[in-house]
């Protein structure tokens, strides 16, 4: 099993991975809405060509030259009623090509689907040998509503926690809940430029 990670733009968060996201497997990054869940998906762009499958419209494009690359982005836009066997062939097509797939976000396709999905997409990321990212809302408890799942086929848990903005920069106090290559339970802060 290969221990090779991507980073992400944040020294901190990759510290606290032990270098960034697993290259191989499935990793889930959730928290409240706003607190830079998408942003730091997305900034896995800025060293490795990756998909995004938008999910409910409400794609970032903005954020795309800050914290990403947008020669490196292939964008999805999908509805949420997409049917589990159209998105496991769209998954399975995309991690041919491309190293990283997110999907944003998951808990949007219903939790029986996500109960069908998650196992699926943890066996496409290892024969393939590429990293899918799950991006997940946290519910009213700031738990990943997939979390059953989800901390039984992650390698790397990261939970988004509270947000400080202002006009030029948002930072954002994480937690690792979850890491098979490095210690887990790590905090730190990251910030998400704005200009």
């Amino acid at each position: 099993m290969s221990d090779a990670s991507i980073a992400t733009i944040h020294p901190a968060l990759n510290d606290a991975l032990g270098g960034g996201f697993s290259a191989t497997g499935v990793v889930e990054i959730y928290g409240e809405e706003g607190v830079g869940k998408t942003a730091t998906a997305m900034s896995l762009s800025e060293h490795t060509p990756m998909a995004f499958l938008d999910l409910d419209g409400t794609f970032p494009h903005q954020l795309v030259e800050l914290v990403g690359r947008t020669d490196h982005l292939v964008l999805a836009q999908l509805a949420p009623e997409i049917s589990m066997t159209d998105l496991v062939d769209m998954i399975e097509t995309l991690v041919m090509e491309l190293d990283i797939i997110a999907i944003d976000p998951l808990a949007l396709l219903g939790s029986s689907m996500e109960e069908s999905l998650v196992p699926v997409l943890s066996r496409l990321a290892c024969k393939h040998e590429s990293l899918i990212v799950l991006v997940n809302h946290a519910n009213a408890f700031n738990e990943s509503p997939s979390q059953r799942m989800t901390s039984f086929y992650c390698k790397q848990r990261v939970q988004m926690l509270r947000a400080d903005a202002n006009a030029k920069q948002m930072k954002v106090d994480f937690r690792v809940t979850k890491n098979l290559l490095h210690p887990p339970f790590s905090y730190g802060t990251l910030t998400i430029p704005f200009s």
